[in-house]
């Protein structure tokens, strides 16, 4: 088993990225593996709303928060680490990373680290990115764009991408997302909590089925690039 951290960050809000930071989860779970998510900044809606069997809030707002946050995610435990990075935090968390020496101490103890950067048509989102590839050369930044807001901006995709594959997160129909909005939600959950009108519970299966796939297939490219973004237990 190898430890690993995906950090699922954006500088722009409401852009999915809690969304993308659940799906990895349950993706992880239903993988046979018990991940640690992180709810850092996000507020009321976070990763830790939706999945608090597998999520805690966290703060970096002091030094004692800081330095046990930074120890808990840099602990080899073999365990798969997710990051919900709220984008109030955003700056934050990137000036303490780069403090605390995050890349160097993750390749030290052998840990994986990977940031899934939700990609928006806006400069804030493509100076941004180029930023944190100047800052954590070491750190693999996976683009992913949310198909809700139309099609791919291919050219920031593009300029920042590099050799990783872009990771797609399908749109969800109006009436679905409706209900797994609504926490606590858990897609690796086959009950659903209660269970979800006929139609919806079609879409959101379809939907899943979809996003399970491509989880499968990214990984099985970034393998072959020589990548790791998913690897978190094996």
């Amino acid at each position: 088993m190898r430890s690993s951290i995906t950090i699922v960050a954006s500088p722009r809000p409401r852009v999915g990225k809690t969304l993308l930071a659940r799906l990895l989860t349950d993706y992880l779970v239903q993988q046979g593996q018990s991940p640690l998510g992180f709810d850092l900044g996000g507020g009321d809606g976070g990763l830790s709303d939706y999945l608090p069997e597998r999520a805690t809030l966290a703060s970096v707002e002091d030094i004692a928060t800081q330095m046990s946050f930074f120890d808990t995610l840099i602990d080899a435990d073999e365990r798969s680490k997710i990051v919900d990075l709220g984008a109030d935090v955003f700056e934050d968390f990137f000036r303490l990373a780069d403090q605390f020496d995050l890349v160097a101490e993750t390749r030290f103890r052998g840990i994986g680290i990977d940031l899934m950067y939700l990609v928006t048509p806006d400069r804030t989102s493509l100076d941004a990115a180029r930023a944190l590839l100047r800052r954590f050369p070491g750190m693999r930044l996976t683009p992913v764009h949310n198909e809700v807001f139309g099609a791919p901006p291919h050219r920031q995709v593009d300029s920042i991408r590099a050799r990783e594959p872009l990771l797609k997160l399908p749109a969800l129909t109006p009436s679905a997302r409706k209900y797994v909005e609504i926490a606590p939600f858990s897609f690796a959950d086959t009950d659903r909590g209660g269970g979800l009108p006929e139609t919806v519970q079609a879409d959101v299966e379809a939907w899943l089925r979809r996003i399970w796939r491509d989880l499968r297939e990214f990984e099985l490219r970034a393998l072959a690039s020589g990548l790791q973004p998913l690897r978190a237990g094996s």
